[in-house]
């Protein structure tokens, strides 16, 4: 529309992916690495975001971006109007820009991980949707959504059978297939692709309707959920990082919401993930022979 009305007729949209943050350097952004290639080949002659810190969140990816701008001579423009790229002081102004977006892109992420510590702490989850085993309020409702029911009718009813809104209630038809697969795996010392073929096998699905997979088995595994726990990395909060640790990794704390098997249960499964996958250590037999 507002190429349209300042009588920009050739345009083309660069857009990431939903998952792509502002503050990844640009050979992790693939619309922003076409972007700059572009640049660099003398097709842009202007750019148009809706405001600059929708474009950087980090001054060491602002400052790419502009020294690209700057030298090829693209004008930069947002929603407001046209930025001044030319002169020190204009390039000072966006840096200015720049390293506030990035302060406030670090505060938030520092209130969100109080806020998910804090929830942890309590014993409460920290947001998303409820693991397999589980369901809730919100998941109700956009089940009879889509049945056809209207939102008023559709909130009504999931109300009704779940009171309390951003809370597990067991699901249990999906708590039997988590229990299910700590029997077959710890009982029957079956590995993850022998699981997903035994529960395909025996009818059970994702919820959806998907098949199993060996993926999506080790999930379930791995998710300490199950036992009635929540996690929280406590070394990445220390440090001030994001996490990257898988939650069965991190702190546990006991949750608030029901657990579908016993504590100990999942250690066990833990604990035997650990020694199958461990390294086997090699001696020597009498005869010389390597024996594992």
């Amino acid at each position: 529309e507002l190429c349209g009305e300042r009588g920009w007729t050739t345009a083309k949209i660069y857009q990431e992916p939903r998952q792509v943050g502002g503050d990844l350097m640009p050979r992790k952004r693939p619309a922003l690495a076409a972007l700059l290639s572009d640049i660099e080949a003398g097709f842009v002659e202007r750019l148009l975001v809706r405001h600059t810190d929708r474009l950087w969140r980090s001054t060491e990816v602002e400052e790419v971006i502009l020294r690209a701008l700057h030298q090829h001579s693209v004008e930069l423009w947002d929603f407001a109007g046209p930025r001044e790229l030319r002169s020190a002081g204009g390039r000072f102004a966006l840096k200015v820009l720049g390293a506030a977006a990035e302060l406030e892109k670090g505060l938030t992420a520092e209130r969100i991980r109080e806020m998910k510590r804090g929830k942890a702490l309590a014993g409460k989850t920290g947001g998303g949707p409820p693991p397999l085993g589980y369901t809730g309020q919100s998941r109700a409702k956009r089940e009879h959504l889509a049945m056809g029911l209207t939102e008023d009718d559709a909130y009504r009813l999931a109300c009704e059978k779940y009171p309390v809104a951003k809370t597990w209630y067991v699901d249990d038809a999906e708590a039997e297939i988590v229990r299910l697969i700590f029997d077959l795996y710890l009982v029957e010392r079956m590995g993850s692709r022998r699981i997903s073929q035994e529960l395909n096998r025996r009818g059970h699905r994702r919820r959806g309707g998907f098949l199993w997979s060996p993926v999506k088995v080790g999930k379930v595994i791995n998710n300490p959920a199950v036992a009635g726990l929540c996690s929280f990395d406590e070394d990445a909060y220390h440090k001030g990082l994001p996490s990257k640790l898988p939650r069965f990794r991190q702190t546990l704390y006991p949750g608030v919401h029901q657990a579908l098997i016993p504590v100990e249960k999942w250690r066990e499964a833990q604990r035997l993930k650990t020694e199958i996958n461990a390294p086997r250590t090699r001696t020597k037999g009498s005869d010389g022979a390597r024996v594992y």
